[in-house]
């Protein structure tokens, strides 16, 4: 097969497979509901299928969104779409000075999806090829993308490597929970209280503009908040940190199934650790009114445990006093989201100031 990228960087290819003719372009205005359609039908096999609705609100509500980063492999004699790939853009924070004010440009990888019928005749290699030809065109340095164990073989062949991401799952009492809420009534009550991101995106706004950037974080801009991150976690649970109105910080749930949760988004001003601290305690104590059985687990980033020191006070006390721990009944059960894979774009593979780029704490909200 023979790749043509024409001058704008979107161009299109026209290739004959197994007697057929087939084009690849970029997807039309007019396309759009159709689109959010073929990649309703071609999930629907999933446990829980997402609807057309989600595919066109998740293009809607990206602020960066460009229906010329939607490519399509259409029949050509019908104009049936085929297979489909979309790119998402994204700057990412590498944390040092330089990336936190001039962040990387890359784009995510997400939607792909070929319909049964047009399936093993290689179209989500072309369209992958066409994609990253693109994207490497247009100067962007990385692309990223989720996969299951199953499909990373497939991705590796265009340079992809994985990036795992490592999560802590604390199964928490529920009894333990409440002794804890009514010790530190005051806290919960007084500085922790439920919230949703629409109505904070100002003070979010300003809270991610002057607080420090994390490496491995995606950049936010204020239409990024308002429009993907609120519309994201409408069905998330969030809590705010408060200094009597003023928003110090914020946390926000994803709800696993029963009794279980995962820590879905978050950022503080300036990182204090105790703020961090405060608001994981206060979500938990908030999300096991979920709870119908005796104990909750929550999924928590390994590398945010560790860097601002949550629970260690815990670890530590309850080796020489049980009671002085914080959750008398806690477990922690190390877990592992390899899905995360990276590919370079930069000339002769070259990284970034000479080191890779890897995904520390990629919030699961900005996931493509």
């Amino acid at each position: 097969m023979e790749f043509l990228i024409l001058k704008d960087g979107l161009g299109s290819i026209e290739v004959n497979i197994e007697g057929e003719e087939y084009i690849v372009r970029s997807l039309r205005e007019e396309e759009l509901i159709s689109w959010t359609e073929f990649c309703a039908d071609a999930f629907s096999a999933k446990a829980n299928p997402p609807l057309a609705t989600y595919f066109h609100n998740h293009f809607i509500n990206d602020p960066d969104s460009d229906i010329n980063f939607i490519f399509v492999a259409m029949l050509a004699s019908t104009q049936e779409i085929a297979s489909t790939l979309r790119l998402f853009r994204r700057r990412f924070f590498q944390g040092d000075d330089e990336t936190d004010l001039y962040p990387i440009p890359i784009v995510g990888i997400g939607e792909v999806c070929t319909k049964k019928k047009f399936r093993r005749k290689g179209l989500s290699s072309l369209l992958l090829t066409h994609a990253l030809q693109v994207a490497f065109a247009q100067q962007y340095e990385y692309a990223l993308l989720h996969s299951s164990s199953g499909i990373q073989t497939f991705y590796k062949k265009f340079g992809f490597v994985s990036s795992s991401c490592e999560w802590t799952s604390l199964t928490l009492r529920v009894d333990s929970l409440r002794g804890w809420a009514e010790e530190k009534q005051v806290v919960v009550e007084e500085l922790v209280r439920v919230i949703t991101i629409h109505e904070h995106v100002i003070d979010i706004s300003e809270l991610v503009a002057n607080g420090k950037k994390r490496r491995g974080i995606i950049f936010r801009s204020k239409e990024y908040i308002e429009l993907w991150i609120a519309e994201e976690s409408k069905n998330s649970l969030s809590v705010g940190l408060f200094q009597g109105t003023s928003l110090k910080g914020y946390l926000s749930l994803q709800s696993r199934g029963s009794n279980a949760f995962r820590v879905s988004d978050g950022w503080v001003s300036e990182d204090p650790e105790e703020y961090w601290k405060l608001l994981l305690k206060g979500l938990i104590e908030i999300s096991k009114e979920s709870a119908s059985e005796e104990s909750v687990k929550v999924m928590v980033p390994t590398k945010f445990l560790e860097d601002y020191a949550i629970f260690e006070d815990r670890i530590v006390k309850s080796k020489t006093d049980p009671s002085l721990t914080l959750f008398p009944n806690i477990m922690f059960e190390a877990a592992i989201d390899d899905g995360w894979m990276i590919a370079s774009m930069l000339k002769s593979g070259r990284h970034l100031r000479g080191r890779p780029m890897t995904v520390e704490l990629l919030w699961p909200i900005d996931s493509f």
